[in-house]
Formats: structure tokens, C-alpha cells, sequence
């Protein structure tokens, strides 16, 4: 198995198989050797959970649609425009995630994915947004926003030339449980008439 690894101020290694289908965590230690260890130039941020940005919109794109309903969103020009959102079971689920929407504009389009998670518990999983924050740097570059205490990152796509390409991770709710991730593309958004 082909590994990509980082070490994070928490003393865990993350580790993800080449494919991107498997994210683990290894306590210091126990990590993968030196000779497993790849690095890599930032990837571009074209979807998630097997969706892509950018993308028309078609149930054939996930296993599920679970419901969906009209949402109002701010075009270029601030005016409100009608989009639908969807919330969805996607092929490629992922285990840090419990629910997943996408949202799009007035023609169909994929300007955002979100997934969101909420522990019945309610216990902290703010290791858990460690985790995910150190793995979205390792695979696209340190963020470019920062909360001062963690509480939220903004990793940006290097290509997009203007507004807002990237992901956004929202871990303010993690002591109790919650956090939530979005990819976006304000290029998208902001192609409508």
C-alpha cells in the first residue's frame, strides 16, 4: 500500500493509501516507515465524496437523494438567485461524515459540497478536525485562513483566479460533537446570468 504521511503538533501521523479511498491515523511510533512516505505538490480541489464542482447536477451521480428543496444564494452581483439543494447518500461516502447536501445553482450546476457530522453523544471530536485538517494540508498545501484556536480553516484552490475555490472546514461545534465541510467554487456560483 502506497502512503502519503504528515506529523501534526497532536503526535499523530496521518496516513492515506495512494487512491485516496483510506485515511488512518497512527499515534507516534507506530507510523509508516520513512520508505512508505510520498510527498507531493497540492492537488487541485475539483469535488468531494465522489461529486465534482462544476458539474450538472443528476441523481445518477450519487446512490441516494434523500430529499431536496429550493435554496436562495447571492449571485456576482448580489442579487438572489434560486438554486436547489440536495441532500444526498454519495457513492463514495466517507466514515468522518454522517450527512451530505449539495448545493447548485438556478441551472443545475455543483457550486458546493458539503458533509457534516454530529456525534449522538455529543462527545468532542475535535481530534477528529485535527486529523482532518492536517490530511486536507498534506493533500492541498497549508491553509490560507485559520481560526486562532482551530476552530475553522480555509484551504484555497492555487488555480482559481478569482473569488473562492477550495474547502472549508468548520470545526467550531467539535467539543460538542459537530463539524461540518464544504467545498465550493464561487466561480460557479457567480456564472449566472
Amino acid at each position: 500500500m502506497k502512503l502519503t504521511a504528515i506529523c501534526v503538533p497532536c503526535a499523530l501521523v496521518i496516513a492515506m493509501a495512494a487512491d485516496g479511498s483510506e485515511l488512518r491515523a497512527f499515534a507516534e511510533g507506530t507510523a509508516p516507515s520513512e520508505a512508505q512516505i510520498e510527498t507531493r505538490a497540492p492537488e487541485a480541489v475539483t469535488g468531494a465524496f465522489g461529486l465534482p464542482l462544476g458539474e450538472r447536477f443528476s441523481p445518477e451521480l450519487v446512490s441516494k437523494v434523500l430529499r431536496e428543496a429550493e435554496h436562495s444564494y447571492r449571485g456576482a452581483d448580489r442579487t438572489q438567485h434560486k438554486g436547489v439543494r440536495y441532500w444526498v447518500e454519495p457513492k463514495i461516502p466517507n466514515p468522518n461524515f454522517t450527512a451530505y447536501s449539495v448545493s447548485t445553482t438556478s441551472d443545475g450546476t455543483i457550486y458546493a459540497i458539503r458533509g457534516e457530522y454530529d456525534a449522538p453523544d455529543r462527545t468532542s471530536k475535535c481530534d477528529v478536525t485535527e486529523t482532518l485538517a492536517a490530511f486536507l494540508e498534506q493533500k492541498y498545501g497549508p491553509p490560507r485562513g485559520r481560526g486562532a484556536a482551530g476552530e475553522w480553516y480555509s484551504f484555497r484552490d492555487g488555480t482559481a483566479a478569482d473569488g473562492f475555490k477550495g474547502i472549508r472546514l468548520y470545526a467550531n461545534r467539535c467539543a460538542r460533537g459537530g463539524y461540518t465541510i464544504v467545498y465550493s467554487d464561487d466561480r460557479v456560483r457567480f456564472s449566472q446570468p
